[in-house]
């Protein structure tokens, strides 16, 4: 997860990785919702 570090500025959790893990997937995961979210409303408005 080094790639996380130098991204975030943070230092690692114990060397374990498992705070930048946690922190990428919630990243992630945004960003997939934010996608399906702006995608349902372009569906909604062609539909009209």
């Amino acid at each position: 997860m080094d790639w996380f570090e130098q991204l975030t500025g943070i230092d690692p959790d114990a060397s374990s990785g498992t705070f930048e893990a946690m922190l990428a997937t919630l990243v992630g995961v945004a960003i997939i919702v934010t996608a399906a979210y702006i995608m349902s409303r372009r569906r909604t408005k062609t539909a009209h």
